[in-house]
């Protein structure tokens, strides 16, 4: 995944397919002008209390559906925005089409639905012009996980360093690409009599000689290394 933590609702972007449910990924686009939105995911139980549970109910999910809500400004020209608004004026299977939502830990949720538009343009005299409408599911949506982003290399600030005895110095260690999903590293001296690594890669000079010391990402074995002359 891209990061990890909380995100702005900012950045998620919603598509829409522009040629109906025939729509494919170059179809998809996204909704210009979008400035909230809400997820309504609804689900029905079936209930019943077998003669063997001593009375306690057992519970079924049999039914699940959600609905998309969004609004913002109506923005003429742009090819999302200007669907989902000519559809305010159609029925049937012509309010029918694909939607896309993709998240910044870049996991996508891929679903056909109705547009459901409840507001192509009206407000007061001196608002701009709102587009407000529902992505109503039809049928089951696909919901692709976050991928891997496999580690490509590691460098080092310095390839080669000197410290005096009883001196550090600290290297800093560079994963690619910088959203790799795991950035974890280890150090490591090939002659710890002369000088030692720690888990930060601070490197101390212990007696007069060279160590070359290694940093290894812990997905891949990606490696980089520093000469270090301690005198």
């Amino acid at each position: 995944m891209a990061f990890t933590g909380v995100f702005p609702v900012y950045n998620i972007i919603f598509k829409i397919g522009t040629k109906g449910l025939a729509s494919t990924d170059t179809d998809m686009v996204p909704i210009a002008d979008m400035e909230s939105f809400t997820m309504k995911i609804a689900g029905k139980t079936d209930d019943w209390v077998p003669m063997t549970t001593n009375g306690w109910g057992r519970s079924l999910m049999t039914e699940k559906s959600f609905t998309i809500t969004l609004k913002g400004k109506r923005n003429v020209g742009d090819p999302g925005n200007d669907y989902v608004n000519n559809v305010a004026w159609m029925d049937g299977l012509s309010c029918s089409t694909r939607a896309e939502i993709d998240f910044p830990d870049d996991s996508k949720l891929n679903f056909n639905c109705v547009i459901d538009v409840q507001n192509a343009g009206g407000d007061a005299s001196t608002k701009t012009a709102p587009l407000e409408f529902d992505l109503k599911s039809d049928g089951k949506p696909t919901y692709t996980p976050a991928s891997n982003i496999p580690v490509t290399g590691v460098m080092l600030d310095k390839t080669t360093d000197s410290i005096a005895v009883g001196a550090n110095d600290t290297l800093v260690a560079t994963v690619a690409p910088s959203n790799a999903t795991n950035k974890n590293v280890t150090w490591s001296s090939s002659d710890s009599a002369t000088a030692t690594v720690d888990s930060t890669g601070k490197v101390t000079g212990v007696a007069a000689g060279t160590a070359t010391i290694t940093v290894t990402t812990e997905d891949g074995n990606k490696t980089a290394t520093c000469t270090v002359t301690v005198a």
